[in-house]
């Protein structure tokens, strides 16, 4: 299947990599199926394209990486909705900013995007953790260019 991307034209991706979120993602509630593009080979950085608006376009990366502590605790009603099963069938992502004028890269750390890979599907769900920042600074983890 070949689909638009403003980033990176046209495109072809395989139909069963395409991840859907049925409730969309905050703010983007309209769109629902996306798919995930490496940033680099074996990065943990990754560009979750939707497939409906070729403008938009997510920086999504493993915040395990930057974060190993990190704690997926978020709402069981949520982890229902993608039919979640085994937690070793999860993948968890968070939603990155870039502001290249005070060259800083931010995680959305309250907000992850959780995908169950048995089924592709996927949601932004909400962390239970409140302590958890929208904007934790991993500039020094990324080269910002």
């Amino acid at each position: 299947m070949k689909i638009l991307s403003k980033h990176f034209g046209e495109i072809e991706i395989e139909e069963e990599h395409i991840i859907t979120f049925e409730r969309g993602i905050i703010g983007f509630e309209e769109y629902k199926r996306y798919v995930f593009i490496e940033f680099e080979k074996d990065s943990f950085v990754y560009w979750m394209q939707s497939i409906e608006n070729s403008d938009l376009c997510f920086l999504v990366a493993n915040p395990y990486v930057f974060k190993p502590d990190y704690v997926l605790d978020v709402y069981e009603d949520d982890l229902k909705y993608i039919d979640m099963e085994r937690e070793e069938d999860l993948m968890v992502f968070v939603i990155l900013n870039v502001n290249l004028e005070e060259q800083r890269i931010t995680a959305n750390l309250l907000g992850p995007i959780v995908v169950n890979t048995k089924n592709n599907k996927g949601i932004q769900a909400v962390s239970k953790i409140n302590d958890y920042p929208t904007d934790y600074d991993i500039t020094s983890k990324i080269e910002v260019s």
